[in-house]
């Protein structure tokens, strides 16, 4: 009976887990009608030396062509032969390029899941097999997610920066707490996955610290440098559209983040207009309206989409859309979005986050490259301010304490252009 109850439980978690995806998603070996190029394989890992499953796909007419690489994540309460990858695998192969669809540990319902160090690993081992079988493009290798992928997204992009050129993220949870206090007030499920995962529910002092742990808003001031697109549907039902607003936060500068108070007041709204009788009444998407300072600047479409959007921000390298939809990203726009995107720039000095002094001179440079020997300009700036400057190398001295936000802008000759990011704080 006890292993009846536990079956019947995880069948009930993997189908509510899937949302509005469970609708489009193929079933079987669906890559097989898809390509006969698409492979189910086994790599080993750097964590334990495990092989683990994957689907991996290599244009076969372009062996000696480095190819940009998609790493296509599962979601929630699956594994990577989960059918969600089909609409970015078309996608790759329609555009040449490899993809590859790791299991990293399968459903987030255990501690080797849901944000483990594991996961990372396995698929930054994912990312080395795909390189080895494959001529990769370094400067092209993205990670894509939705709702438990968009989770293992903002994770790696937290906490892997250097890998990756762009990151696609839909309907994320961010913070796990929070999401563990959603699902057990409006029984969505996924508390039932969090206890299992975190050693219990919040509260003890050891499990607070896994759920902060497992939860990517830790990482994600290290993705600043990094292309990320987030997109929320209001209208989600299983992770409110806050948490997005969130990872925003977490990796923009202060001057840039959307303020508390607002995100309280929007998340409040909608659980007494939407949450809070979303199981009572039906249709409540044609129904409520958003709230009027998230709609502020006009309802308009999403581009490449039949998506409306109701609030979106930018910053830097971040983009934030929060659109009239439910539990969904949005494939063709984040597709068209990230195809403009390249990892130009290798490195730079000094860090990120880095500290300067008034009257003192500080060099920023940057090593960059667009993989071919192409040439490449810069445009420098200084808290929006354009400088005098079109080289790998800047310096200034500043004039006053404060925050100072230092920006580079490299373009090649193909229409790529990779924006790196400096927060200085100074002193006197």
């Amino acid at each position: 009976m006890k292993c009846i109850a536990t079956c019947v439980f995880a069948l009930c978690l993997f189908a509510v887990s899937l949302g509005t995806f469970a609708e489009d998603e193929p079933s079987g070996k669906w890559w097989e009608a898809l390509s006969p190029d698409i492979k189910d394989i086994k790599y080993k890992t750097s964590t334990d030396n495990s092989m683990q499953p994957a689907l991996f796909y290599a244009p076969t007419g372009k062996k000696d062509e480095a190819v940009p690489l998609m790493v296509i994540l599962h979601s929630w309460s699956s594994g990577y032969d989960n059918g969600w990858a089909k609409n970015y695998g078309e996608k790759c192969i329609s555009a040449g390029w490899a993809f590859i669809r790791p299991h990293y540990r399968g459903p987030n319902n255990n501690p080797d899941a849901t944000g483990s160090e594991k996961v990372v690993k396995d698929i930054v081992s994912a990312v080395e097999y795909a390189k080895k079988n494959a001529k990769i493009d370094d400067k092209m290798i993205y990670i894509a997610g939705d709702s438990g992928g968009g989770y293992t997204a903002l994770h790696m992009v937290g906490r892997t920066p250097e890998i990756w050129a762009a990151a696609i993220v839909g309907v994320p949870p961010t913070d796990l707490v929070d999401w563990f206090n959603y699902n057990r007030k409006y029984g969505g499920g996924y508390d039932r996955a969090l206890v299992p995962s975190c050693g219990g529910e919040p509260g003890s002092k050891k499990a607070e610290v896994e759920y902060k742990k497992r939860s990517p808003l830790t990482y994600l001031k290290n993705a600043l440098n990094i292309p990320v697109d987030i997109k929320a549907g209001y209208f989600d039902k299983s992770v409110p559209f806050v948490h997005s607003v969130w990872a925003f936060n977490a990796i923009v500068p202060d001057k840039d983040r959307i303020p508390e108070t607002l995100i309280q007041e929007w998340y409040k709204y909608t659980d007494e207009k939407f949450y809070s009788v979303m199981k009572k009444e039906k249709n409540l998407e044609k129904t409520v309206k958003p709230p009027e300072t998230l709609v502020k600047d006009g309802i308009r479409k999403l581009e490449n989409s039949t998506m409306k959007i109701f609030f979106q921000k930018i910053s830097g390298n971040t983009v934030l859309t929060i659109t009239d939809s439910g539990h969904s990203g949005c494939t063709s726009a984040s597709w068209v979005w990230i195809q403009k995107q390249k990892k130009l720039i290798d490195k730079a000095s000094p860090e990120a986050y880095c500290s300067a002094k008034v009257g003192k001179p500080q060099k920023f440079t940057v090593a960059a490259s667009d993989g071919k020997g192409g040439a490449l300009t810069y445009s420098w700036s200084v808290d929006g301010k354009a400088a005098d400057a079109n080289s790998a190398e800047f310096q200034f001295s500043p004039d006053s304490a404060g925050e100072k936000n230092v920006q580079v802008k490299v373009k090649d000759n193909e229409g790529h252009e990779s924006l790196w990011i400096w927060i200085a704080s100074v002193t006197k």
